[in-house]
């Protein structure tokens, strides 16, 4: 298996408002074998970067990447891809090392992939944590007659009979703005001008310990917003109870007095009261 579903979970508020879901795999598997390859980035990468592959011919989608420059997709084949000599026929061995140049440090490390499903008001919080690898669902080939919209409500406000009422007519005008865009000639790339941030988005999101320590610390804090605050306490959850991850969460906790030290002195106290609180969530005391 190429690609190992661990899990699908859904992140409510406190307000029980839905403010996304994740799926967490593991693709330590990933460039096990030259299939592995094409059908990680034709199944799982692609979808969200270019709309996938119109067939099931990933090999030549994969090679049709390569030629054209769109390396980003090969961030996420980071395990076990030197051991495959098919993988160079591809040229995708030079195209890992321009993307992920400390072959023997980085690739070598435990990673954790998470699908993600949420609003893009979320979404652009995330991408701001530049250490992880990110493929995201292109609303310019996928259309929204090829997968219709669907929108989120705000977390702390989004029960409220007045917040779903006025969101919820502007998501309706904006939708029927679209279809009248796309009935008119317009392109999708165009169109999708009119669609509010809080239409549902979808991601591939992969770290390293450091990129998901660094993430999580400061997305549970009571001072992240609750939209991202409940996806990140969902995802310490997972890894807390779910035994695939058993290996991951111990590296979590391991690295706690490093990301300290990385801070310079002065700051440390409060780098390490954010620590101390991070790790309580992890079931410890520091």
């Amino acid at each position: 298996m190429c690609v190992k579903h661990l899990g699908r979970y859904d992140a409510f508020a406190l307000t029980e408002v839905k403010t996304g879901e994740i799926e967490v795999l593991d693709f330590s598997e990933s460039a096990s074998s030259r299939e592995c390859v094409e059908r990680t980035i034709g199944e799982y990468v692609a979808p969200t970067y270019v709309g996938g592959a119109k067939s099931r011919d990933y090999s030549a989608l994969v090679e049709r990447l390569v030629r054209m420059g769109h390396e980003s997709p090969f961030e996420f084949i980071r395990c076990g891809w030197e051991r495959d000599d098919n993988a160079r026929a591809l040229g995708i061995e030079e195209v890992i090392k321009r993307w992920n140049p400390t072959i023997g440090d980085i690739l070598k490390r435990k990673v954790l992939t998470v699908k993600v499903s949420t609003s893009i008001v979320v979404a652009r919080q995330w991408v701001r944590h530049r250490t992880f690898s990110f493929a995201e669902r292109s609303r310019r080939y996928v259309s929204g007659e090829r997968k219709p919209f669907s929108f989120y409500f705000p977390a702390e406000a989004g029960n409220k009979a007045i917040v779903k009422d006025i969101i919820g007519d502007v998501y309706d005008y904006a939708v029927d703005g679209y279809a009248e865009l796309r009935e008119s000639g317009v392109k999708a790339e165009s169109a999708r001008f009119v669609i509010p941030v809080g239409v549902e988005t979808e991601f591939l999101v992969q770290g390293t310990v450091e990129a998901w320590f660094n993430f999580l610390a400061l997305r549970t804090d009571k001072h992240a917003q609750a939209d991202i605050r409940v996806i990140a306490e969902l995802i310490v959850d997972v890894i807390n109870t779910l035994p695939d991850l058993e290996g991951f969460r111990e590296e979590l906790i391991n690295y706690a007095p490093t990301y300290v030290l990385k801070a310079p002195p002065e700051f440390r106290p409060a780098r390490e009261k954010l620590v101390k609180a991070f790790l309580r969530r992890l079931g410890l005391g520091w």
